[in-house]
């Protein structure tokens, strides 16, 4: 019989593996994994100067949603990809709607 626990694994591995060599399959955060991404992302900027220049939440819900919308598992998977023109331009666009106004 079987292994139940490896036969999941094997099946979640290839569907991994299809879905970044299907250049069109896209992720679909779940509220859950939105969360988590987003607990994460506050944790690294916690404490430091970008609080108090931006709306932190704003900004990673702004980042989490364009992730979802915009961009392919595979080009999310791909070396650099923070690095790309156009992950540059989405955060740059988060960035701007999310800046305090000077009191």
């Amino acid at each position: 019989m079987p292994d139940s626990k490896q036969s999941d694994e094997d099946f979640k591995n290839c569907m991994s593996e299809l879905a970044i060599a299907d250049s069109t399959a896209v992720l679909k955060i779940t509220p859950e994994m939105a969360e988590q991404m987003k607990a994460t992302m506050k944790k690294k900027l916690k404490g430091t100067e970008f609080e108090d220049s931006y709306d932190v939440d704003q900004v990673c819900d702004c980042v989490i949603n364009a992730i979802g919308e915009k961009f392919t598992i595979k080009e999310m998977r791909q070396k650099g990809f923070k690095q790309t023109d156009e992950y540059k331009r989405i955060t740059d666009e988060c960035l701007e709607k999310a800046r305090k106004s000077s009191q």
